[in-house]
Parts: C-alpha cells; sequence; structure tokens
C-alpha cells in the first residue's frame, strides 16, 4: 500500500474512531455529573500512566527494525507479558491504597476493573504493530471502529443499567475483549502470540527510554487531573480534565490520521538515504497548517463550544480551554518529534527532553493550583512554550534542524493562525457568541473562518492545498465519471 493510500486508510479509521469516542464524552457529560465523572478521570489518569509502561515500547520497536524475525515478535510477547500483567497485577494489589491516597474508597473498585485490561494488551499491541508495519490499515480499521463501538455501546448500556462511573470501566473490558478476538482472526502469519522470554535484552534497551517518555509525555496531560484530585475536588477535577480533553480530541481528531504513518514513513525515508530534515520540516508544516488555526480558533469560541457539546453544567470549563489553546498550540509544533528521534535512535535524548518537560509541569501546576484553576491553565500554557524550546533545541542535536530555519519554514502556518484568528475575533464583535444560540454562533463564524482559510492556502501557496487536492480530486472524477 503507498504512503497516500495508507495516510488516507489511516485517517479514515482515526477520523471515525475520534467522533465515536468523543460522541461517548459527549453522552457520558450529560448521563453523568461533574463529580461522576472526576472520579473516573482520576482513574483514568492514574491507568494511562500505568499503560505506557505495560508494553516497553515493543510496538516502536517492531515498526522500527529492518528485520523482523518471529523470534523477535515471540521476544515481544513475552516482555509485554511480563511488564503488562507484571503492572495490571501491581495496580490491583494496590487498588485500596491508591483509593486512600486520593481519599475517594470507589476508586478502588475502578481500579481492579481496569487493571483486566492489561491481561489482553501483549497480544493486541504486538499484532497491531505488524500490522501497521505492513501498512494493512485496512484490517487496522476494521478492528479499531468495531472495537469502540462495542465500547462505546458497553459504557453506555452500563450506565443506563444504573452503575455510573463503574459501568464505562466494564465498558473499556468489553472493548478490549472485542479488540482481542477480532486480531485473533486478523493477525498476519510472522504475529506469533507464544512468548519466548528469550532475546529480551535489546527490546528492553530500547523500551526502557521509549516506555519511561511515553510515561512522562503522559504527565504533560494528566499531572493536573492528580495534582487536583489530590489537593482539591473531584469536580474541580472534571472541569479542569474536560477542558484538557476537549483540546486532545481536537489535536488527536487532525493528528491520529498520520500518527501510525509517520514512524513507518520517516523510517522509510532514514532506510532510502533521502533528506530526513526536509520530510520532518515537510510534515510538520502539513500538519500545523491544519492544527495551529482549528485550536487558535476554538480557543475564541471556547463558549458555545463547551454549551453546544456539554451543557450548561460544563461552563467553569469555558476560561480554561481558551488559556490551554495556548499549550495546545505550542505544543503540537513537534509533536513529531518522539517519532524522529525514535528512527534517528536518540532515544535518551528524547527521555532527557520529557523529564525536563515532565519536571516543569510538575512544579508549574504544583504551585499554581492554590491559585486556582485559571492560574493551573496559564502554569500549561507555559509548560507548552517550554515544549517548543526544548524540542527545537533536541531537534537541532539530532538532525541539524535550527530554530530560526524551522521558524521560518512555517511563516504560512503563522500567516494561517494571524487571519483565522483575525477573522474569528471580528466575526464575535458583531454576533454575541453569548447570546446567539451555540449551534448557529458556530456555523456563521465557522464558516466565514473556513473560508478565510483556504484563502489564505491558496494565497500562500501552502502545500496542504496540494495535499486536499490531490485527496479530493480522485473523489470527484468519480463521481462525475458515467456509470
Amino acid at each position: 500500500m503507498s504512503i497516500r493510500k495508507s495516510i488516507l486508510f489511516s485517517s479514515f479509521s482515526q477520523y471515525l474512531l475520534k467522533i465515536i469516542g468523543f460522541a461517548n464524552v459527549i453522552v457520558m457529560a450529560r448521563l453523568l455529573s461533574p463529580d461522576e465523572l472526576g472520579i473516573y478521570a482520576i482513574a483514568g489518569s492514574v491507568v494511562l500512566i500505568a499503560s505506557e509502561l505495560k508494553l516497553m515500547g515493543t510496538a516502536s520497536y517492531l515498526v522500527r527494525e529492518k528485520e523482523v524475525s518471529i523470534q523477535k515478535v515471540q521476544s515481544g510477547v513475552g516482555l509485554s507479558i511480563l511488564f503488562s500483567w507484571g503492572l495490571g497485577g501491581i495496580l490491583a494489589l494496590s487498588s485500596i491504597s491508591l483509593a486512600r491516597f486520593f481519599e475517594i474508597p470507589e476508586l478502588a473498585t475502578l481500579f481492579q476493573i481496569l487493571s483486566l485490561n492489561f491481561i489482553f494488551a501483549p497480544f493486541t499491541s504486538v499484532t497491531t504493530s505488524l500490522l501497521s508495519r505492513e501498512l494493512k490499515f485496512e484490517k487496522i480499521l476494521v478492528v479499531s471502529v468495531l472495537t469502540e463501538v462495542s465500547r462505546f455501546a458497553a459504557s453506555i448500556t452500563f450506565v443506563l443499567y444504573g452503575l455510573s462511573y463503574i459501568g464505562l470501566a466494564w465498558g473499556i473490558l468489553v472493548g478490549s475483549l472485542v479488540e482481542f478476538c477480532l486480531l485473533a482472526k486478523m493477525r498476519p502469519a510472522l504475529a506469533s502470540w507464544r512468548p519466548s522470554f528469550i532475546g529480551l535484552k535489546p527490546i528492553f534497551a530500547f523500551g526502557i527510554y521509549s516506555s519511561l517518555t511515553n510515561l512522562l509525555a503522559r504527565f504533560d496531560s494528566n499531572t493536573p487531573d492528580l495534582i487536583i484530585g489530590k489537593f482539591g475536588t473531584s469536580a474541580q477535577v472534571a472541569f479542569f480534565s474536560r477542558g484538557v480533553g476537549f483540546l486532545t480530541f481536537l489535536t488527536q481528531l487532525i493528528t491520529s490520521g498520520i500518527w501510525p504513518v509517520i514512524l513507518p514513513y520517516l523510517s522509510e525515508v532514514n532506510r532510502d538515504g533521502r533528506d530526513i530534515k526536509d520530510a520532518y520540516t515537510r510534515a510538520n508544516l502539513l500538519l500545523g497548517g491544519i492544527c495551529w488555526p482549528v485550536l487558535t480558533v476554538a480557543g475564541v469560541l471556547s463558549y458555545p463550544i463547551i454549551m453546544l457539546l456539554f451543557g450548561e453544567q460544563w461552563k467553569e470549563s469555558v476560561p480554561i480551554v481558551s488559556i490551554l489553546t495556548i499549550w495546545g498550540v505550542f505544543r503540537i509544533i513537534h509533536c513529531l518529534s518522539p517519532q524522529l528521534l525514535i528512527i534517528m535512535h536518540k532515544e535518551r535524548l528524547m527521555l532527557v527532553k520529557q523529564v525536563s518537560l515532565f519536571s516543569a509541569t510538575v512544579i508549574l501546576v504544583y504551585l499554581a493550583f492554590p491559585f486556582g484553576l485559571t492560574i493551573v491553565a496559564w502554569a500549561m500554557a507555559v509548560v507548552g512554550v517550554l515544549d517548543f524550546i526544548i524540542s527545537s533545541i533536541v531537534v537541532y542535536f539530532t538532525i541539524k534542524l535550527s530554530i530560526f530555519s524551522f521558524i521560518g519554514a512555517m511563516w504560512k502556518n503563522i500567516f494561517l493562525v494571524f487571519t483565522c484568528f483575525i477573522t474569528t475575533y471580528v466575526s464575535t464583535l458583531f454576533i454575541d457568541i453569548y447570546l446567539v444560540p451555540p449551534i448557529f454562533s458556530l456555523l456563521i463564524i465557522g464558516s466565514l473562518t473556513l473560508i478565510t482559510w483556504f484563502a489564505s492556502l491558496y494565497l500562500t501557496k501552502h502545500p496542504l492545498l496540494g495535499e486536499i487536492v490531490g485527496l479530493v480530486k480522485p473523489l470527484l472524477t468519480k463521481m462525475v465519471q458515467p456509470s
């Protein structure tokens, strides 16, 4: 499968998944109270952090390697079993202690149910990574969509049955079981599920850096939930988590389509001896051409967006979202740097970068919390700026791409942000977003901003316009051809 076709398949599947997942978020925001969702957010943050260690980088290792044998796959399964089952057991055994730490007894049951998902992870992740390596995204599409739909349906059923946030945990477990069964049917011949505990050292040597980096990256988004959960209330966790979650959804909706493809793509560029600096810059330019303007506009229109999606009970998230968009924009600028560092065998440098950001996040959020959630959001904005600076330095030492050259290459994206922001802001001077029904203000202002975005793409001769035409033109041609 070609790279463009792979991106198309991956994009379609990931967008569909994000839409289903976000529909779940919207429904739950109306079925459950902020306190209930806040409790689940705390549990989810702890489990997500543990999840980054459970595979020890096996998936990325199998994608990166030039040659993969059955022995390597079996060793990957074996290493994943040791860590995934071990962490699942630790999570279950420490559930009561964790609940006491957060002073929320109900967390114990949540941790015990969520720990069961760790049983399936070694088998599903290894199989998915091999399908990704072979660019078999059509199979990943089927598995992912059916998994997410089953998770969505199960969660709603359990919640309506009266299980509250406990139903969300059972829904995730149902999804994991469905994913396991589907991949058992679709796994390639190389995807042996027989574990081997021989030859673990090279995978572990790579995985320790990759997993710790991903673990600390999770803290970028989840540290506020944990600190607020410890020193504040579950409702405060929910309000802040809703803001972070909404921006994360927007970012992932745009980036998730290219995310599974970018590591195989950059690995191929590097193996073929092509210009990795140019490939990295172009990928960020294309991605930023969508992400930067979208996040900026979301910050201006945070009120109608929150009201439309979540309802009046979540209005305290509005100022948080507006500020967090700064964090989102700066964080996305070098979001592809982890993949770059992996294929350049710079795992240690990747870890150093993430340790720095993690330390800054913990310190700034801890110091900001006594002054309120708005100040915590500003602390995260500062972390976003630090992310951009540190990532620029790391990228320079990896491929000699200077920060000035990179910013110069991004001028078209900066122009897009400026024009879209001005259009959106000026529109709010004529349309009162606090009085006009959210759906109407978003449709009118969104349409004007979209026209501005396309005009800016044309004026700057942005390469994203060519990519859009390249994807749309074949579809239009098929539509006008006689049957």
